[in-house]
């Protein structure tokens, strides 16, 4: 995994925890934690990316390689397999009644001449 904090004009790698050589698929729920789908699961990351856990347990078998991430209603994760299914995760990924973080305004890069 890679992050940007200048609109992608510098990338610093933030693979503490991350196990998995493959991203297939990025979302961010209401908290801002960030949910990567890859070859091996999903992982989470409460810090911005500055570290990763493994959020497959009770999700998708062991090793499931992850296409899609999306939440549904009551924060629930669902995760689309390659040949799996699709999973839902048994608790929501967001608790009830938490105001939602509120997101940067992203700011246009210039078109180069």
């Amino acid at each position: 995994m890679f992050r940007s904090t200048d609109n992608g004009d510098n990338w610093t790698e933030q693979n503490n925890g991350f196990t998995a050589l493959d991203v297939n698929a990025v979302e961010i729920n209401s908290l801002g934690h960030i949910f990567a789908g890859a070859a091996g699961g999903v992982f989470r990351s409460r810090n911005d990316a500055d570290s990763w856990t493994n959020a497959s347990s009770g999700l998708l078998p062991p090793g499931g390689n992850v296409l899609a991430v999306d939440f549904g209603f009551g924060g629930r994760a669902f995760a689309g397999t390659a040949g799996g299914g699709v999973f839902r995760s048994v608790n929501p990924t967001v608790p009830p009644n938490v105001p939602p973080r509120p997101r940067p305004t992203p700011h246009p890069r210039p078109t180069p001449p």
